[in-house]
């Protein structure tokens, strides 16, 4: 009769699993860089924006790291242990890199653990199969879109790290690369068919170092895999449909590759550039509305005008272009239709500017159907280079409009607006103090009040910026388009609607759109006639 201790047990179960690691020997394998707080500077295939850990292999042997296990509470029980699946996306080259998303969706896939990394700061160990441990860091509080990594990798000191680097050096910009201008949508004349061989990205290496591309690829939109081409400090290169049309039509851009399969669509849609490791390096999902594009009074329809969207850069002629290469490329307010038509491939941006108003993104307001005692809380995110001394302003007001005649369209009076402070306080419904995020509170509106609001941020230097942004008025920009609520104390979501149904729609109006809307449907007065067929 054998007696196994659970030592001993422990041991067997993992070479029976594991073989390899029962007698790996001296492992080479430590936590190099970490995100604790990633507002969107980094996402995973799937386009989440999840806090991620990288391993950091500096022996000269791979190293399969399967059967290992990571956990953000080196205290207690270990967490998550790196499934045994493909030693292909398991093995960690000779002074390789590996990332693995702390998201607790490990449904997304193997590299993806149990669990998710506390912004405010905590502990995160690396173990091997049979439990002991390889490496520990502890952290702070994390700033959005900062990391935490080793100077020099795998065995210098732990810093703040404002450019981060998943799945590649410390030391180098490889995360620099960057799109910085997008034609979606060529001119072509009314009527005739568009040729997607005429569309084209840029990329914009904005960091410090060259960066080879040989393997990196384009995926979602297009698929585009790079030839061994250096991107140098500060250039662009161009990624074309059809390089031969591309180049027939820009001769003089002297750094263009193609051919890419797949085309762009019209209406917006996701870019993402991979790196030869698979790490998402840079994405950006561009659209033709929103904040993408701009809100202009049409032209005379049947008697009354609308609401529509430019199309300088969805069929106009014009590229989108990045403003500012410093800031974060994922939002549409750092993008604008280019001054010159067809984009500026291969140069400087038409639109380039090195100081850019605040970013004002995610704006929300809670509830979002109040009733007559319900104060709302409206939040929302400012980003800035100055965003220390940002101020931000909430402006609102009860809308008091009416519809008298089909040359009544709303007025941006600033007299009406009621202005009230934001704040990063955390005192202010606005989450953690410090964190980006503004908010306040509107007073209760009594029953069936519908309320118009839009957020202002101004930075140090004057730029301004407001959500909704305004929208043109033959020639003038007005703030007239703006966000609404209405106060409804009689509606009851769940008299509408089940789990499992379909969607419930709550259409939100002033009065002079309900009423004009209402006045059109009528055909009252020879208005709305519709147009002899």
């Amino acid at each position: 009769m054998r007696v196994f201790t659970s030592a001993f047990l422990s041991l067997l179960l993992s070479f029976l699993l594991f073989p390899d690691f029962a007698c790996a020997g001296v492992w080479t394998v430590a936590l190099n860089e970490l995100m604790a707080s990633n507002g969107g500077l980094v996402s995973d295939i799937q386009g989440d924006h999840d806090d991620w850990i990288e391993l950091h292999n500096y022996g000269d042997d791979a190293v399969d790291v399967a059967g290992c296990f990571l956990s953000d509470d080196p205290a207690g029980t270990v967490k998550w242990r790196i499934p045994a699946t493909d030693p292909a996306v398991t093995t960690i080259g000779a002074h390789g890199y590996l990332l693995i998303w702390a998201d607790d969706e490990v449904g997304e896939g193997p590299l993806h653990a149990s669990f998710k990394l506390g912004a405010s700061g905590e502990s995160v160990a690396l173990y091997d199969p049979q439990g002991g441990m390889l490496d520990e860091v502890t952290f702070g509080s994390q700033a959005i879109d900062t990391s935490y990594a080793r100077f020099p990798d795998g065995s210098g000191d732990w810093q703040v790290c404002t450019a981060p680097t998943p799945g590649r050096p410390n030391d180098r910009d490889a995360g620099n690369v960057i799109f910085s201008e997008i034609m979606y949508h060529p001119y072509h004349p009314p009527l005739a068919p568009e040729d997607t061989r005429r569309e084209w990205i840029e990329l914009l290496n904005r960091g410090g170092e060259p960066v080879r591309l040989a393997g990196w690829r384009l995926t979602d939109a297009v698929e585009f895999v790079f030839p061994d081409v250096v991107l140098g400090v500060g250039e662009q290169l161009v990624v074309a449909a059809d390089a031969d049309m591309f180049l027939l039509r820009h001769p003089d851009v002297q750094r263009a590759v193609g051919d890419w399969s797949g085309w762009l669509s019209n209406s917006g849609e996701r870019l993402t550039l991979v790196d030869a490791a698979g790490v998402v390096v840079d994405s950006v999902e561009y659209a033709d509305e929103g904040d993408w594009s701009v809100r202009e009074l049409g032209p005379t329809d049947m008697g009354h005008r609308g609401w529509q969207w430019s199309d300088q850069t969805d069929g106009g002629g014009k590229s989108l272009e990045l403003i500012n290469a410093a800031q974060p490329n994922e939002f549409a307010q750092n993008w604008a239709a280019s001054l010159e038509n067809e984009g500026t491939p291969g140069r400087a941006n038409s639109v380039a500017a090195s100081d850019l108003a605040p970013i004002i993104v995610d704006a929300r307001h809670s509830p979002l159907i109040p009733k007559p005692g319900d104060s709302v809380t409206v939040t929302a995110r400012v980003i800035d280079e100055s965003i220390q001394r940002a101020t931000v302003r909430l402006r609102y007001r009860a809308d008091h409009s009416s519809y008298a005649n089909i040359d009544s369209y709303p007025q941006a009076n600033a007299d009406d607006f009621t202005i009230l402070g934001m704040f990063d306080d955390g005192m202010h419904g606005d989450g953690r103090a410090g964190d980006g995020v503004y908010g306040v509170l509107i007073p209760p509106h009594g029953d069936r009040t519908i309320v118009e609001f839009y957020v202002e941020a101004v930075d140090d230097g004057g730029r301004t910026r407001t959500w909704p942004a305004p929208s043109l008025v033959d020639g003038r920009w007005e703030q007239v388009t703006n966000a609404l609520y209405r106060v409804d104390s009689a509606l009851d979501v769940n008299s509408y609607w089940r789990i499992g149904g379909p969607p419930l729609y709550y259409v939100i109006m002033t009065e002079m759109e309900r009423a004009r809307l209402a006045r059109i449907g009528s055909r009252s007065n020879g208005e709305g006639t519709p147009r002899p067929r």
